[in-house]
């Protein structure tokens, strides 16, 4: 009884398992190896390691934008939960 319960999940859960890996994680794990590539998109590419990353850690606009973006997500972040606790607090404290 209990290897047909397994089979059966196995059996439930196979097609998702298939469609995360193939939608989800081999495109990640293909950005990732491209990333470290200095291929343009058409041609061949070479192994360039972390020369990619580097450059654009270094690129002052790129950091700019970073540190903007970061914060415009943490003051978001902080007001959304703000408004989201004060106002039904206030509107049952009355």
């Amino acid at each position: 009884m209990q290897r047909k319960a397994y089979s059966t999940g196995i059996f439930f859960m196979a097609p998702i398992t298939i469609i995360i890996f193939v939608f989800m994680v081999y495109p990640i794990l293909q950005s990732v190896f491209y990333s470290l590539t200095d291929w343009t998109g058409i041609g061949g590419y070479h192994f360039v390691g972390f020369s990619n990353y580097k450059d654009i850690f270094s690129d002052e606009g790129f950091t700019d934008a970073l540190k903007r973006t970061l914060f415009i997500g943490v003051l978001t972040a902080v007001l959304a939960n703000f408004f989201v606790f004060f106002l039904p607090y206030c509107s049952i404290n009355r």
